[in-house]
Parts: structure tokens; sequence; C-alpha cells
């Protein structure tokens, strides 16, 4: 199938609003095909005609939100961008050089991620707006194969296009490929950009080009998440010559579990530091034998309340690979009782480590069939209940590796390690949120600001959201951060 022609030349065609052909003036803040909602009967407008909302925050849509006379005031726009509203949704075009994944980046920082295009008054409108603004020849926009090679997916997750040119688009989904493309000349690391000489028809490229700038979206009804600060390594469970991993840590803070794998086994232990407050460093690291095997263990997860600990293991009384294991003690601080397997959230599978929420009534956990790993979740009633049947978290899991979750106290929020579309690295982080323990989770969002080209996984969250652990290979060897926000 070739391209979905706008104009006969298979190009799209523009016509730019502006006095000369009577349209409206493109600065106006209303763009042909756009959705405007009005404002309150009392409400002011600005030059565009476009209700403002005197005291409102400004936002980067080009529009004039606080009613002040003066549009995206204030440093609201990222560096080298400036903004537009369609559909609803806030675009930001940006006139800065950038790989695909420096860009994605930089849209995830704005509180968005690069552009994706549904329909044809899309294209217009953001081809267009491109070329008005004296944007570059070649500009990202989200489309990529990084999860499976020649399966084109959007950001969000919609797939839109199987194949190379000869392929086919996704239950009708809108495409605008040049012709030509997709050519996928290193499948599985193609990134789409518009080819501003084509009119802004997509082409493909390896992710890792410098184009001379991109294209990103954002929803303004969803405020920007607030962002972790940059992470460090806890210097005093770094070993260069052991792969240290899966923090946890106690409720007071004085207790953090990690385990470390030698190399020539990989075969883990579960270690335990102590410290006598929060202002003190890490004591050595010693073994939790009450815990430990002749097996794997892994994957420690402690409960919010410190008095349960979660983790998988290959051992005696397993079902051949590794099982969820279970152990509890009376408090911080005090010796664990001998683990028993969950007999719920165990399988003939590789089962991972589960994470509960406060109350011990959801859980997650990662299951993996041949190598790839799944998200699943099941609740209970009550504490002393069984667990229901693991159903997977069909809204989050991708074609690849998705793993390692953590549970937020109240189970609104998911933290996960994947490497799926457009991860930075092997691995990255993302978290992903609900209004309620009985909905889905909305999209996931990478956590760029603790994201490298290496490998990050195993977050696990303070029960206040505030201070985020994970482990990552940046430093050559799987090593133990932490961040605050």
């Amino acid at each position: 199938m070739g391209v979905v022609a706008l104009t006969a030349c298979g190009r799209i065609g523009f016509s730019v609003d502006g006095p000369s052909d009577g349209g409206v003036p493109v600065d106006s803040g209303v763009r042909d095909g756009a959705s405007v909602e009005a404002g309150p009967p009392d409400g002011a407008a600005d030059a565009g005609g476009v209700a403002c909302r005197p005291g409102a925050p400004e936002l980067c849509n080009g529009l004039d939100d606080d009613c002040d006379g003066i549009a995206d005031e204030g440093g609201v726009c990222p560096g080298n961008c400036t903004g537009g509203r369609f559909g609803g949704h806030d675009f930001f075009f940006c006139d800065r050089p950038a790989t695909w994944t420096v860009a994605r980046a930089a849209c995830a920082e704005a509180g968005g991620r690069l552009a994706g295009i549904d329909s044809v008054n899309e294209q217009t409108y953001v081809a267009g707006e491109a070329m008005l603004r004296g944007l570059g020849a070649e500009l990202w926009i989200g489309g990529n194969d990084r999860a499976r090679a020649r399966e084109w997916r959007w950001l969000d997750g919609a797939r839109f296009w199987n194949g190379m040119v000869d392929g086919m688009p996704v239950s009708g989904r809108f495409v605008l490929w040049d012709a030509g493309e997709p050519d996928d000349s290193i499948a599985g690391d193609g990134c789409i950009y518009l080819d501003m000489s084509a009119g802004g028809a997509w082409h493909d490229k390896t992710c890792g080009t410098t184009w001379a700038g991109f294209i990103c979206e954002r929803d303004p009804d969803s405020p920007p998440r607030m962002r972790f600060g940059p992470p460090t390594r806890i210097e005093e469970v770094w070993d260069p010559a052991i792969l240290t991993s899966d923090p946890t840590m106690t409720p007071d803070g004085r207790e953090l579990y990690v385990v470390r794998r030698l190399a020539s086994t990989m075969a883990g232990d579960i270690l335990v530091a102590s410290r006598a407050d929060t202002a003190a460093g890490w004591g050595p690291l010693t073994p939790v034998t009450e815990l430990n095997s002749s097996g794997d263990d892994s994957g420690p997860h402690l409960s919010h309340d410190g008095t349960a600990i979660l983790f998988n293991s290959i051992r005696s009384g397993g079902l051949g690979d590794h099982d969820a294991f279970a152990a509890t003690r009376s408090g911080p601080g005090g010796s664990w009782l001998a683990p028993a397997r969950v007999v719920e959230l165990s399988s003939a599978l590789n089962d991972g480590a589960p994470a509960v929420d406060l109350p011990m009534l959801q859980v997650v956990m990662a299951v993996r069939t041949t190598g790839i790993g799944d998200l699943f979740a099941a609740s209970r009633a009550d504490s002393g209940s069984p667990w229901g049947a693991l159903r997977p978290i069909d809204e989050l899991n991708t074609p690849s590796d998705d793993s390692t979750p953590t549970l937020s106290a109240d189970g609104l929020t998911i933290y996960f390690s994947s490497s799926r579309v457009a991860s930075m690295g092997a691995r990255d982080l993302y978290v992903a949120t609900r209004p309620a323990v009985t909905e889905p989770f909305g999209p996931p969002e990478p956590l760029d600001e603790l994201n490298t080209i290496d490998d990050e996984s195993s977050p696990w969250v303070t029960a206040d959201g505030r201070t985020i652990l994970f482990d990552t290979s940046r430093d050559g060897q799987v090593a133990v951060y932490q961040a605050t926000r």
C-alpha cells in the first residue's frame, strides 16, 4: 500500500490562513479545524476570540490564557519552542537540534510527548505550523518501531502501521508516508520525522540521527508530573565487583534491603544495611539468613508498614522456576519468620516479586514466559484472605519486557521498568496512575529525569511518594541509586 494521499501528488498542499486568503490570521490562536471551547459567560476573550480567564495559569499554546494581552509569557514554553493549540491539545514547535531520544526527553520534561498524528486535519495543522514558524527541514515526531521491528506505534502505545513500504495501516489509522517509506534500514530502530521538503510527509530514520527540531504534544487538562531531582548513587552499598540491585526500604528509613549477585553464578541473596536515623550513613550490608536459600532469592519488596516482605525465589517447595514468597515480622527491626510460598501468586512460570499497597489489598507483579515479562495484578477483600486470580494489566503491557513493578501506598500509582517503545536504554522506568483501584491505569509516562541510555530497573517508592530507589547499570556495574522530589 502506498501513501495515503491528501493531494493528487501524494503530498500535503497547505493553504496558509492569513490576510491574503481571507482566513483567520495565523497568530490569532484560532486554527482551521481547531476545537475552540467557550469560556464562562462572563469570561474575557483574547485577541483571537478564544476565551481567557484572568488569573488563569499561562500555558505554552500560542494563546493568552490569563487575559493580560500577552501569549505564552513567563517562560512556559521549553527552550527554543513556541506554542499552539489544535483539537484540544497543546503543541510545542521546537527549533533546536536533537536526536529522537533527546527530543522525547525534552517533551516529557515539559509534561508532554513527541507528537502523534491521528488525522488529516492534525497533519495539516502540524506541518503547516512548522512551515509558518520557519522550523528546519526534518522534524521528529513520536512514531517509531523500537518495541517490535516494523510494528509502528505512537508514544501512547497506539499501533498505526505494520511492515515496510508495502505494509498496511492498522484498523484504518491515518498515515502519510512519503513514496518509498518506510524503508526501515535498521529494523527496530526506526523513528519518524516530518520531511518538510516533501510537504511534511513521513520518513523514518535511525533514532540516533540529529535533526533540526521536533514537535511535542500535551493534553492541557493533564498537569505536569512532579519530577524527581537528580539521582545519586548510594555509596555505602556500592561495590564495582558485585551486582547490587532490587532496593527497598522500611518506612522509618532505617533499613535498606538489596540483592547482591556474583557474576560467576548470578544467584542472588538478600542483604540489609541499617542506620541510626535518616541523617546517618548506612552501615555494612549483612545477609538476611532467615530469608535466603541455596537458590536465587531476589526482588524484595517491603510492605509500606515494614511488617511483611515479599520476594521471588527458586528453592525447595517451589514449582521449579521463580515463585512468590512472603515472610512477616512484628515490626521494623525485628527478625523475620520463615518465608512461605504465596500459592495464589505462584505458577510454573517465572513469577516476579509481588508488591502491595498499604492495606495489602492490592498486589502487582511481573510474570515471564519466554524471557519477556508482563505486568499482572490481583486483589482481596482483607489482608487475611487469599489473593484473587491474577489478571494481566492489559493497558500497560506491551510486546516488550514490562517488569519489576511497585505500587504506591494508596494503590493508585504504579512504577515499573520496560524495554517498550522508545526506551532510552535497555530498560527505562515508567509511572502510571489511575483514579481508583477498580479503574484501569492511564497511559504510562517515562521517568526521563532518571532514565539513561543504560539499564534502569526495580523502582521502589516511599509511602509519601517523595523518594524513589532503583537500580541502574550506568556505572558499568549495576548499582542502587536514589532521588527525591
